[in-house]
């Protein structure tokens, strides 16, 4: 993995997807816009609602 996060001053939606899909919570799907939300990632949504 040599690709690094994006800073969060330079561009906060750049920086978010990738602190999500370098975590793992979640990955592109197959239709060209959306992301699919690993089980973790859902624990996590569920817990905080």
């Amino acid at each position: 993995m040599s690709k690094k996060i994006t800073p969060r001053s330079q561009n906060f939606s750049t920086w978010y997807t990738d602190v999500i899909t370098r975590a793992g919570l979640a990955d592109y799907g197959p239709v060209k816009g959306t992301m699919v939300i690993k089980p973790y990632g859902f624990s996590l949504w569920e817990n905080l609602r």
